[in-house]
């Protein structure tokens, strides 16, 4: 069967395009002029099939808007493992994974495996990397969001203060630091990912259907993130040895010396010895600040010291402390500082 070239230029099938383009693009940076092998249309979006070294399986991809990308995905693999690269930079993704084992490694270095049912975010600034490996002999369903950075907020109307970290930090582009957290998945978000492994709607319709999804795992996601499990109930009252607050010291100096781009909360929880939860209580304790209130402190401190020297100009010194766009800068310092950066530099 021949393949199909470039697809009509309507809206839809320009979105289609372009997720053909990102993901068949050669190491050269080469764009293709046509659907690739496996690569054919169909009415969820681009369906590819895996039907090589030994994997069976599929991954669909619908392009919803500029702004949101859905994929469902059901594939056994063989007896090595799948490596699965990211093509996308600058969002943030959602993995809702219903069977198989996935093993993560991020630009930090962390490793991990997360058993299913399980919920992966992923906060991946633009100039991070991130794999993904499925384990050999899996069979992996899943699926997934992928969502530009700065949709939560001018898309969608979420507030900044209501959205739990790391995608508050994210979404106001206030760190250049790729984070992993695996969070537990409750059943409504293994409904939602059901419902649209069984999807049957196409066009217009899917569209809608699969933003409400979207937002509707995004908003389960957030209150799971806002629920204090049993370590974090008591935050006021956290007992700290002399060890933990050793172990706390040594991480605050660690953020001291990679505050523009600090080490994800698992990475540091391993570099200091520390549980996850003993690590962000006691930081809190200890400090009085949360660890990425801690790291945004310090960028904003030393962009105002940058800004006051005015010898560099404000896209400059977003660079230099960290923040991906000046625009997130500026914001950052009105509501820290109630002026903007440039009557700093008057």
């Amino acid at each position: 069967m021949s393949r199909a070239s470039k697809p009509p230029g309507n809206k839809k099938s320009e979105l289609i395009w372009q997720a053909v383009k990102s993901l068949a693009r050669s190491s050269e940076g080469e764009e293709p002029d046509r659907l690739g092998q496996y690569d054919t249309l169909s009415t969820f979006g681009l369906r590819r099939e895996l039907a090589t070294d030994g994997n069976r399986g599929y991954m669909e991809f619908a392009l919803t808007s500029p702004h949101l990308t859905v994929m469902r995905s059901a594939f056994i693999t063989s007896e090595e493992h799948l490596s699965i690269a990211t093509t996308e930079r600058d969002v943030l993704r959602i993995r809702l994974g219903l069977s198989g084992s996935v093993s993560c490694r991020n630009s930090s270095g962390g490793n991990s495996v997360t058993e299913v049912p399980s919920c992966l975010v992923v906060a991946q600034p633009k100039a991070t990397e991130m794999e993904l490996t499925v384990l050999p002999m899996e069979h992996y369903r899943f699926v997934g969001f992928v969502i530009s950075r700065g949709t939560l907020l001018d898309a969608w109307g979420f507030d900044p203060s209501a959205l739990p970290e790391p995608l508050r930090s994210f979404e106001l582009g206030e760190t250049n630091s790729l984070e992993v957290i695996e969070v537990a998945m409750s059943s409504e978000m293994v409904n939602i990912a059901t419902d649209i492994m069984k999807c049957r709607f196409s066009g217009a319709l899917l569209d809608q259907f699969l933003e409400a999804k979207a937002r509707e795992a995004l908003c389960y996601l957030i209150a799971e993130l806002n629920r204090p499990d049993e370590n974090q109930v008591a935050d006021a009252e956290v007992r700290l040895t002399s060890r933990d607050r050793s172990a706390l010291a040594e991480a605050r100096l660690i953020i001291d010396k990679a505050y523009v781009s600090p080490p994800s909360i698992n990475v540091l929880a391993r570099k200091v010895g520390l549980n996850r939860n003993k690590l962000c209580a006691g930081f809190r304790t200890a400090y009085g600040l949360s660890i990425h209130e801690y790291a945004r402190e310090l960028r904003l401190q030393k962009a105002l010291e940058l800004l006051r020297q005015g010898a560099i100009s404000i896209t400059e010194v977003a660079e230099q402390v960290g923040y991906g766009h000046s625009s997130s800068l500026t914001a950052a310092i009105k509501r820290r500082f109630g002026v903007s950066p440039r009557q700093l530099k008057r």
